[in-house]
């Protein structure tokens, strides 16, 4: 609760669209309920349970208001011989309320802001000012001078993004505002008036997806950028970033990855968030990671593959089916992701938007909801493929995290997992969550869970072309075929020679007795 209670004359200028009346603020008297055309807009000021006085007593006007939603109290002191009698009076005192919040929070940012910009400050500078949307939503309309101040909106002023107001109209006539959501989604239109490079981007993301999908919690651009305090270099600092606000988990395994550590140290050349995911054209994190290693890690650690091959048999391969994270990241949960291509272009299946064959054909084939086997693949594969005659539908595996949050927990590279052991063993804990996966239009994944025998099936050999860890992912009836095909290989020419050694033996046998 803020109150205004020293008697000092405070001089200001309250200006109703083009007339100004001068005001001081003085000793109390009068209590009175406040009414006036505040409430035009649908602004909600109401009296505190005022009362009358003794007004020969007191000598002056006492106004006590409350601003609705916020529970603050204003107590202002009003000369009488200022005030105006009748209406007037209640007019200069109503708007009293807004000029006295403006006065205590913009002090020293009065040289910052244009008069026009003061004049709005004068009711909008009131702190709990709010809106009420037809669904009951609150819109707040406070707007903290020595915040907006500060911003690289100052410049445009407030005229520059709410253009359909005018000064000698306002209040107008209240707009039909259904909820606060959907006035928020209407304001992008005025950001893009100005930035319209930045909402392309935007639009298409999967930010913007989302908004399209209907999801309230999907971020715009006042998500992100405060309209009235938009700081400069602001989403460039850990403590001011604003994906933090929806992505707290990532942002606190980020704080912690070496990442996040050389940036809080100040070495401002460490990535933030836009810098791996920029700062609107944000896609699904899966589609990031489709696009490999050269638009993304390789962006800064250009000589990974040099590094690498120096001592890590066939770097390339490892490097194309295994995510950096699954290593840079020790110790997070992996799993295997089976994506669903097209054998002949080597692209990636995308599910058909309003039309879900993947997902519909995985459940209808797992009928024990235990996740998908061997045969239970092979028969989704290939009823994926009676949909479309001539193409091939196989399995590209990937080793990745198995959440996203766990793929900015990055280590020093000297606590990367380098033990090929980790890996290429028999039971390796990697291998045991496998999942099968197509994307959305909007490239997020569609992912349905896997037996982890997949891998090492023989029914699966057809399926999965793309994917096989050394000692990991072997085929037991494959190692016994193989066995009886070397024993039988190596029979053959063994057999061939006991048999000549035998026959030579008779034939010598036979010309002694002869």
């Amino acid at each position: 609760m803020r109150r205004l209670r020293d008697a000092a004359v405070l001089p200001a200028t309250l200006c109703r669209a083009r007339l100004c009346y001068p005001i001081a603020l003085a000793a109390p008297t009068i209590r009175r309920p406040v009414r006036g055309p505040l409430f035009a807009a649908g602004i909600r000021v109401r009296g505190t349970g005022l009362t009358h006085h003794n007004a020969a007593a007191h000598g002056a006007a006492h106004l006590g208001s409350e601003m609705v939603g916020m529970g603050i109290t204003l107590s202002m002191k009003i000369s009488r011989k200022t005030a105006f009698a009748g209406r007037h009076g209640l007019f200069v005192l109503a708007m009293a309320a807004g000029l006295a919040g403006w006065l205590v929070s913009a002090k020293a940012q009065d040289t910052a802001l244009s008069d026009p910009d003061k004049a709005c400050l004068g009711c909008h500078g009131m702190e709990g000012m709010d809106k009420k949307a037809a669904n009951g939503d609150s819109i707040p309309l406070h707007v903290p001078a020595d915040i907006f101040a500060k911003s690289v909106h100052t410049a445009v002023g407030c005229t520059g993004c709410h253009y359909d107001i005018k000064a000698d109209a306002h209040p107008a006539t209240p707009k039909n505002i259904t909820s606060a959501r959907a006035f928020s989604v209407e304001t992008v239109q005025t950001c893009r008036n100005c930035h319209d490079d930045k909402f392309k981007e935007w639009e298409n993301s999967i930010h913007a997806s989302l908004v399209r999908d209907g999801n309230p919690a999907a971020p715009i651009c006042s998500d992100c950028h405060s309209p009235h305090g938009v700081i400069k270099n602001a989403a460039s600092a850990m403590e001011s970033v604003p994906c933090r606000g929806c992505h707290s988990d990532v942002y606190e395994a980020y704080a912690g990855s070496v990442h996040g550590k050389l940036r809080e140290s100040g070495q401002i050349m460490a990535p933030l968030c836009a810098g791996c995911h920029t700062a609107h054209s944000i896609t699904a994190a899966n589609v990031a990671m489709e696009l490999g290693l050269k638009s993304i890690c390789t962006g800064c650690h250009a000589d990974t593959f040099e590094k690498h091959k120096t001592w890590l048999p066939n770097a390339g391969l490892h490097l194309e089916t295994v995510s950096c994270a699954a290593c840079h990241a020790p110790g997070v949960p992996r799993q295997v992701n089976l994506r669903l291509v097209d054998q002949a272009t080597q692209k990636r299946i995308a599910e058909q938007s309003g039309v879900p064959r993947f997902e519909a054909a995985a459940r209808a084939n797992d009928g024990r909801g235990t996740g998908l086997g061997p045969v239970e693949v092979w028969t989704l594969l290939r009823s994926l493929e009676r949909d479309k005659p001539g193409d091939q539908t196989v399995l590209l595996g990937r080793l990745e995290v198995q959440k996203g949050a766990d793929a900015h927990k990055l280590a020093a590279k000297g606590k990367a997992v380098s033990d090929c052991g980790t890996c290429h063993r028999q039971g390796a804990e990697a291998f045991q969550t496998v999942s099968l996966s197509v994307a959305r239009p909007d490239g997020r994944l569609i992912r349905y869970g896997a037996q982890s025998d997949v891998l090492s099936s023989i029914v699966s050999v057809d399926s999965i072309k793309g994917f096989y860890a050394i000692g990991a992912t072997r085929i037991d009836l494959v190692d016994y075929l193989v066995i009886l095909a070397l024993v039988g290989g190596a029979a053959i020419p063994v057999g061939h020679l006991l048999l000549g050694w035998f026959v030579r033996r008779a034939n010598r046998r036979g010309a002694a007795k002869a």
